[in-house]
């Protein structure tokens, strides 16, 4: 697992940290981005498997960070699997126009802009309106699209070409408003599905919303001979007890 975590240092780096399955710290990449370029830290992280050379194929790790307050781009930083940064590979998102100061959802499409892949990246817009946004390889937006709001994590399942959402807006539910609420939508023809889901209501959270707040959000298929089934890998920040949870 991959997780993206915000510096609580004043002018301290934010990292991207690695975990087993056990869920034991592995790894640490150290962004080039501070408290003082990326006030907001990294937002929600996407796999890319990438062409690198003819027959070649490679897979990166993005994390999405937001350099505007201090003149800079919305960026898309890369790392291999070891956890490396490999600059050559980040994408900067110039013109971005969704505004600073919240979390972004973010997802590679393999075969968004005519097969080469994309990027979607979803947040609010200035009448506070979801938006997904999709952007090439080389940092052009080529496609926008109205999604619910709040979405702080976004996933793509390539086998339904459906994209999945998770919302930290409010949103009714039989135990009361929660802020851990899915959505899926089609790629296709870009509509909402009508499939809902809620994270995992379980989690204590004091006197906070149940199930903590959402996050961040992967959509994958474990590769192997006994299942292929789509299964959501969730974070979500849980105030009651002071961390994040990460679960399937």
């Amino acid at each position: 697992y991959w997780v993206a975590a915000n510096a609580t240092t004043p002018g301290q780096q934010h990292t991207v940290v690695r975990l087993n399955q056990a869920g034991t710290q592995i790894g640490t990449t150290t962004l080039p981005d501070t408290t003082v370029t990326t006030p907001d830290g990294p937002s929600d992280l996407a796999v890319a498997d990438l062409v690198i050379a003819p027959g070649i194929t490679q897979t990166f790790v993005y994390a999405l960070v937001d350099r505007r307050t201090s003149g800079g781009n919305v960026v898309l930083r890369a790392m291999d699997l070891l956890g490396a940064l490999v600059p050559v590979r980040d994408v900067p998102l110039a013109g971005f126009p969704l505004p600073p100061g919240q979390p972004f959802g973010l997802a590679f499409e393999p075969t968004g802009d005519l097969g080469n892949g994309s990027f979607w990246v979803t947040g609010n817009d200035p009448s506070s309106n979801g938006l997904a946004l999709e952007w090439s390889r080389s940092g052009l937006l080529i496609d926008s699209h109205s999604v619910p709001s709040g979405c702080t994590g976004l996933g793509y399942d390539e086998a339904l070409g459906n994209f999945y959402g998770f919302s930290r807006t409010p949103r009714p539910s039989p135990f009361g408003a929660v802020q851990v609420n899915g959505f899926e939508w089609s790629n296709y023809d870009q509509q909402l599905t009508g499939v809902e889901f809620c994270g995992d209501l379980t989690i204590p959270n004091g006197p906070g919303p149940r199930g903590g707040i959402a996050a961040g959000l992967h959509a994958y298929r474990p590769k192997g001979p006994l299942t292929s089934e789509l299964r959501l890998a969730c974070v979500v920040d849980v105030p009651a007890q002071g961390k994040q949870l990460l679960y399937e």
